[in-house]
Order: structure tokens, then sequence, then C-alpha cells
């Protein structure tokens, strides 16, 4: 785990993100030009969202989710305190100090470690 602090504002640009358990069976589409790593997945109840190629056992245009998933995307300002969990291809798991956790871009944050 680290500490960081947020240098660049974020608002996340999905209000329903994907959620994925172990096992899942989900749609494969595009992969991300901006964010490599990335591809576009849509689950079983019909929610899209971007997933660490990682975390995914690709078939043609489907895969198997290999652990669970969860794209929430945190909004956060200027000088909030955030501690990060891990990276991912660009992309930081983290929490705020109000406990909620979720994803937001490395160029966002000064980490420091603990």
């Amino acid at each position: 785990m680290s500490k960081a602090i947020v240098t660049k504002p974020y608002s996340s640009k999905y209000l329903n993100p994907i959620k994925l358990s172990e096992n899942e069976q989900v749609q494969t589409g595009k992969r991300d030009t901006e964010w490599e790593g990335w591809i576009w997945c849509i689950s079983q109840n019909g929610v899209g969202g971007w997933v660490p190629e990682k975390y995914l056992e690709i078939k043609d245009s489907f895969a198997i989710v290999k652990k669970d998933y969860d794209a929430t995307e945190l909004n956060v300002r200027v000088d909030e305190q955030l501690t990060i969990f891990y990276k991912e291809s660009g992309w930081y798991w983290c929490e705020k100090e109000n406990g909620t956790k979720g994803w937001l871009p490395c160029e966002c944050v000064r980490v420091s470690e603990l």
C-alpha cells in the first residue's frame, strides 16, 4: 500500500460501472487505444465497461473472468488524500479518506511509499 495526494481532478464518465464475478462469461469488444491493457466487455446483464485484459481468459468474441472485478472510478479533487492498493495498466485501485474505493488514472496523483 502507498499513500497519494490528488494533483489533478477527475470525474468518472460511467454512472453504472461493470461489476464481474470470477468465472462469469462476458462478451468482448474493442481494445482501449488510450490505455493499453484494457478491453471493452459487456456483462451477462448488459452492462458495458473497460476490464483489464489480465483479468480475462479470452476465447474469440467472449471471455471468462479470472477474478472478481469492479470498474467503479473515483471522483476526486486536488489535494484529496488516497490510499493506493495496486496499479493496473495506467490506473490505481485506491480508497478515499471517506472509505470510497475505485479506479483513478495514475496521472492524477503523486504517490509516496508508506
